[in-house]
């Protein structure tokens, strides 16, 4: 990576050393990218909140995939204790901690977008910020409803496939569209 630049989506990007690791604003500043209209100067904020609730939520679905794997091989052969998946580094005896992380960290995300709700941030981009707080039981419901049939043993697939296949799911996904534009 010669100068600072990087290169991201066939777009130019200068790192901006004041908005760093230790900066206020973790930014990139535009270089050039006259089809999108940016001007030199323009910044693409990242937001802490989302990144923090991001991390949590995708982790959770990261260790429920790993759990959901693991409780179908347990399933499926008589020496479960002794089996570990190849290549992957766990063992049907970590299923009851990899549970206890997933639920934790998908509950995290949770607070952390309760947190958000609270914040000036939030109250200053929603019109009705205080209608996200139906944002929660439904955000809880999924969760929970995915790891109950994790520990069930009746989630096959990857999360995030289950997710746009299942009818409850996209269900609950037009709730939470619906919810977010009217506290707009």
């Amino acid at each position: 990576m010669a100068g600072g630049l990087r290169h991201f989506d066939d777009r130019v990007f200068a790192a901006s050393k004041a908005d760093g690791a230790g900066g206020r604003n973790c930014a990139f500043r535009p270089v050039h990218d006259p089809a999108a209209g940016w001007r030199r100067g323009d910044r693409i904020r990242v937001s802490p909140w989302l990144a923090a609730f991001s991390i949590f939520f995708f982790l959770s679905l990261a260790f429920v995939k790993r759990f959901s794997e693991l409780e179908s091989r347990r399933l499926h052969h008589s020496d479960a204790a002794s089996i570990a998946i190849k290549g992957r580094g766990y063992r049907i005896s970590d299923l009851e901690q990899l549970r206890s992380f997933g639920t934790a960290t998908g509950c995290a995300s949770v607070v952390i977008f309760a947190l958000y709700v609270q914040n000036e941030v939030a109250k200053s981009l929603y019109q009705h910020y205080m209608r996200l707080w139906l944002l929660f039981p439904v955000l809880l419901l999924w969760l929970f409803r995915l790891w109950f049939l994790a520990s069930r043993g009746e989630l096959h697939d990857d999360p995030v496939v289950y997710a746009i296949t299942d009818k409850r799911s996209l269900l609950l996904g037009a709730v939470v569209v619906a919810i977010v534009l009217s506290a707009l």
